[in-house]
């Protein structure tokens, strides 16, 4: 069969196929036309409308401030928002400067590379937390391309990385997780303007002249690291411009230097042992003190263990005590010297069912350090605390001011000593504490007392107020001085004293001040 006449039937079904092709194509060319143009004018009306918008109206430094608040992953969206907001965001070197990469997604060579891009010329402060990130080490090897451009960095992810062998001389301030030795070449040894160290873990070379400018060291310390233990003899060798020294969870396995390369410079030191060691942080102040005269701001906090206060109490003029704070069972005293220096000592016990040893921690300390306080002026205390305090008598012949805190309960205290503490922390006035305390006192220096009811005191009853009231009458020794002391007893509920005639006594002025927010404690 001749194959022409076999596909002549067929030839005009497959021109009409194409014809058909072909309006269809021109169709969906119209169709897309049609589309762009309606995208276009969409883009139009949208990108008109935000022009209109209350945040495009404002000020391009305003709408960068407000721009300064979010994270990376928003502030990237940002830009992708409207015409408006991308410009002020990429007009604003400063967004970028300072940044966190703490999620996954956004910590990658490629976003830090574009973040410095546009910081410009501004020097970064730059946080990276990505503690799984699986590509910390291509963040790592692009993060050191940068480090000229660097004023602030934190790098929380275990290890030494590459980055901090190069010289980054514009870096000022520094933190990270150093669970290994610290190189010698630290930053290329070139670091002048480094000034503040976060870490933890510490573990420090002989030398590194990275770190020989550094003012302000905060380590938190590994407990049975022994490499850190050891190198810790270095500390003022190698940091000797040291201002601020904060070191946790210390214990006595730490070789911190007591007399031979002692610090001269401090103006703040914290120290604060690990949480079942008993290492007594004292010792410490006791050794740098004498050299350090402009060391302003002190606090210790260790176990209920207090060997020798002398160095705590040198110079008094303010004392404050108190026995607990929040939920941690503690003693904490508080003293000012009359030279400026602030000094804190926070003695806790590591479990809060042993609360009523904590006061006990404080016997005798104030007798025995007698010596240190006779320009004390100021005493402020828990009348819980005052058998501790007072038992043997101290002489205080420059006190002027008196405040004792009375608390009958302490409702903040953990369910568990609440419950085994029912008759005995504060299940009754402890009346005999302050009229012992009134007795033996000189009474003609002082010019204020000052009874205060804390906000726990609304178990207090009329006989526990009467009670109080009749300790004041009887323990205030007559005075004949011209001036008057000013007692104020305030801070009690206004329905315990509404008819209450207050005791009078030559030589005193005693005012009462109620309260109204005090409410009694429901049966």
């Amino acid at each position: 069969m001749d194959d022409r006449v076999h596909w002549e039937p067929v030839i005009p079904r497959f021109k009409h196929k194409l014809e058909a092709l072909q309006l269809a194509r021109d169709v969906q060319s119209a169709q897309q036309s049609v589309l762009d143009t309606a995208l276009q004018l969409m883009r139009e009306v949208v990108s008109n409308w935000n022009q209109t918008t209350i945040t495009c109206r404002l000020p391009p430094e305003l709408l960068a401030a407000c721009f300064s608040y979010l994270p990376l992953n928003d502030l990237l969206a940002v830009t992708r928002v409207c015409q408006c907001w991308r410009a002020t965001a990429l007009a604003a070197p400063e967004l970028w400067s300072t940044l966190t990469f703490d999620l996954d997604r956004y910590a990658n060579a490629d976003i830090l590379g574009l973040a410095v891009s546009r910081a410009g010329q501004v020097l970064l402060d730059y946080t990276f937390s990505v503690v799984r990130s699986t590509k910390k080490t291509s963040l790592a090897r692009a993060l050191a391309e940068h480090m000229y451009r660097l004023r602030r960095l934190s790098w929380t992810i275990p290890g030494i990385p590459g980055f901090m062998l190069q010289a980054a001389p514009p870096l000022e301030s520094f933190s990270g997780r150093l669970m290994d030795f610290i190189p010698s070449e630290l930053f290329g040894g070139t670091a002048a303007r480094l000034g503040t160290l976060k870490v933890q873990a510490l573990c420090l070379p002989e030398t590194c002249p990275a770190l020989s400018t550094v003012t302000t060291l905060c380590a938190s310390l590994s407990f049975g690291l022994q490499n850190e233990a050891e190198s810790l003899v270095h500390l003022f060798a190698v940091c000797p411009l040291l201002e601020h020294l904060e070191l946790s969870d210390l214990v006595d396995t730490h070789f911190l230097p007591l007399t031979v390369l002692t610090p001269t410079r401090l103006r703040t030191l914290i120290l604060r042992t690990y949480k079942f060691d008993s290492s007594d942080l004292v010792r410490y102040l006791r050794a740098w003190a004498p050299a350090n005269p402009r060391l302003s701001r002190v606090r210790l906090d260790m176990k209920l263990r207090l060997r020798d206060a002398a160095p705590i109490f040198e110079e008094a003029e303010t004392l404050s005590v108190s026995q607990h704070e929040g939920y941690a069972a503690c003693a904490k005293m508080e003293i000012r010297s009359t030279r400026g220096r602030m000094c804190t000592l926070l003695l806790r016990h590591p479990s809060n069912l042993h609360y009523d040893q904590v006061s006990s921690a404080l016997a005798g300390e104030i007798h025995a350090n007698s010596a240190h306080l006779g320009r004390l002026r100021s005493l402020s205390a828990l009348v819980t605390v005052l058998d501790a305090l007072f038992k043997p008598p101290p002489a205080l012949p420059a006190l002027r001011a008196l405040a004792v805190l009375v608390e009958k309960w302490a409702p903040e205290l953990p369910i568990a000593v609440q419950m085994t503490h029912v008759e005995g922390y504060g299940s009754r006035f402890p009346i005999e504490s302050l009229e012992c305390l009134l007795d033996t006192q000189d009474m003609g220096r002082l010019s204020n007392i000052a009874v205060i009811a804390s906000t726990s005191t609304c178990a207090f009853e009329q006989t526990d107020f009467d009670g109080l009231l009749l300790t004041l009458e009887k323990s205030l020794p007559q005075r004949d001085q011209q001036d008057e002391v000013v007692v104020v007893v305030r801070g009690f509920r206004s329905d315990l004293v509404a008819d209450v005639v207050l005791p009078r006594v030559q030589g005193y002025s005693i005012a009462l001040l109620a309260t109204e927010s005090a409410r009694r404690r429901s049966p």
